[in-house]
């Protein structure tokens, strides 16, 4: 009887070569599946007629299903994830076989265990980030879990000799290949960061972001090696954290200590390490542009454009190249749009650190007007009130009391925060006690805890006309000092203070 055999990732590299196998071996395909390769599918659907076909790309389905439409012998279409699980779970086929690439492939692996169908992965990806799951998963179904993909097949097929497996010790794996196979270690030196961000991107996109976040977090991983079980974790344990004599191994329960050792430091075993998970992991830092991980130091992005770049540049704000040492981010900007002056760019997009003012695209006509503004908003931002306590918060909730939409009042307000009475919502409770004492309260009363100081204080304050922040944080209120404008006019700013 021929096998029957469900491919998912049959455009790709490893599902093309499968394909072959299953030509020449005469096998039968169940099911295939692709990402957006129309073209492709529909070729490999006209030579193995699969009962069941899915497309993760909608859009990609979208046009499968117009081209399969009115045929008789059609395949199902399945669409999206979910309809990579369900053609993974699906019955009727021997063997399940995963290529698909990335994370994206983990959940397809798991429904095809829990279906009790036998999984061949050249899907790593599953088992670097799930790979507890899976094993767990083929231990519970009672499945086979056969490796695909070269370095761990070699390592399988090392593993199953029955002379050579019981006296191995050590198994190196070296590269096997990639876009600088055969190259010499004086030539892999000489490349460029240019070079390596090529070659990377050639991978898949996701992949390839995953891969260089991976990199720049290793920090925050603690990795113990040897440590494939809970013996040699429990073995780590002893002889780098425990400081006991070496004697003591042979008295100890290694495994227990590895559990235990599990139970204050979780992590995942991944091959013959065991991976601590980061207590506080840091965001991703590389979205896919560009292998130097993005700067945030900015208060506004502003994208120009030229006559001779029309598609535009990204300048960040401030620029600080006139009272530092730091790159001149106007001169790289107009270096790149082919240009001399500001004055001579078009605005095409703007983003700013602080959602609450309004299309900043509507309210500028001149580049070089936004641009100076925008480096003077991040001037104010850095500058913190030059240490004003809880600056930040102040400036917020003043922006959100004055209904601020305007840059240039924005930055008026930065500079007169000492106009606007300010009481967090932490404070509420010192603030009722001080109104208390000065209304002639005593200190014992006070502290006795019969008061509810906190309502007190909240109860004044809104009589006060002071305004609780949207989230809730602080209450804010006008002063009578003067309000002193250096970018907006009165009659622009709109201000809610009778004073002028």
């Amino acid at each position: 009887m021929s096998k029957k055999i469900t491919l998912l990732g049959s455009t790709g590299s490893i599902g093309t070569q499968s394909l072959d196998v299953i030509r020449a071996q005469g096998y039968e395909v169940f099911g295939l599946s692709a990402h957006s390769h129309v073209d492709k599918i529909l070729q490999q659907i006209e030579e193995f007629h699969p009962r069941y076909v899915c497309m993760t790309d909608p859009d990609a389905a979208r046009r499968l299903d117009a081209e399969l439409s009115g045929r008789a012998d059609a395949p199902r279409l399945l669409v999206g994830p979910e309809g990579l699980k369900q053609l993974a779970a699906l019955d009727g086929t021997d063997v399940v076989l995963n290529s698909v690439v990335g994370i994206a492939g983990l959940g397809a692996s798991l429904c095809a265990i829990e279906s009790g169908h036998d999984l061949a992965l050249a899907n790593k990806e599953s088992l670097v980030t799930g790979g507890h799951l899976v094993t767990q998963a083929v231990a519970k179904h009672g499945v086979k879990l056969l490796p695909v993909d070269s370095e761990h097949s070699a390592i399988f097929q090392c593993l199953q000799d029955k002379e050579s497996a019981p006296s191995l010790t050590k198994i190196l794996l070296t590269a096997s290949g990639g876009p600088f196979f055969g190259m010499k270690k004086e030539e892999l030196a000489g490349k460029t960061g240019w070079e390596l961000e090529t070659a990377i991107l050639h991978m898949d996109p996701e992949v390839a972001v995953d891969a260089v976040n991976c990199l720049l977090s290793l920090e925050d991983y603690q990795i113990c090696f040897p440590a494939g079980s809970y013996a040699q974790l429990g073995s780590f344990y002893l002889r780098h954290e425990s400081h006991l004599p070496e004697r003591a191994m042979y008295y100890a329960d290694l495994e227990a200590l590895g559990r235990r050792y599990e139970d204050r430091h979780p992590g995942l075993f991944v091959g013959n390490c065991y991976v601590e998970y980061p207590e506080h992991p840091s965001a991703p830092r590389y979205t896919g542009q560009g292998l130097i991980p993005e700067d945030d130091g900015w208060s506004m992005k502003v994208k120009l454009a030229s006559s001779a770049v029309p598609e535009g540049v990204w300048l960040r704000l401030p620029d600080y190249s006139a009272m530092t040492d730091r790159p001149d981010e106007v001169a790289l900007a107009l270096d790149e749009l082919k240009t001399r002056s500001l004055e001579n760019c078009m605005l095409l997009d703007v983003r700013c650190s602080l959602p609450e003012l309004g299309n900043l695209m509507e309210q500028y006509d001149s580049a070089l007007e936004l641009v100076n503004d925008g480096s003077n908003l991040g001037y104010v931002l850095d500058e913190q009130g030059q240490g004003m306590p809880h600056f930040m918060e102040r400036f917020a909730a003043a922006l959100e009391f004055e209904h601020c939409r305007d840059l240039r009042l924005a930055l008026d307000i930065s500079q007169n925060l000492h106009c606007y009475e300010w009481v967090p919502r932490d404070g509420l409770k010192d603030f009722g006690r001080r109104k208390l004492l000065e209304a002639g309260g005593s200190e014992e009363l006070l502290d006795s805890g019969c008061i509810d100081l906190e309502g007190y204080g909240a109860d004044l304050l809104e009589e006060a006309g002071y305004v609780l922040a949207a989230n809730e944080s602080a209450y804010i209120t006008r002063n009578n000092l003067e309000f002193l404008r250096d970018w907006s006019a009165p009659e622009e700013a709109g201000l809610s203070m009778e004073q002028q």
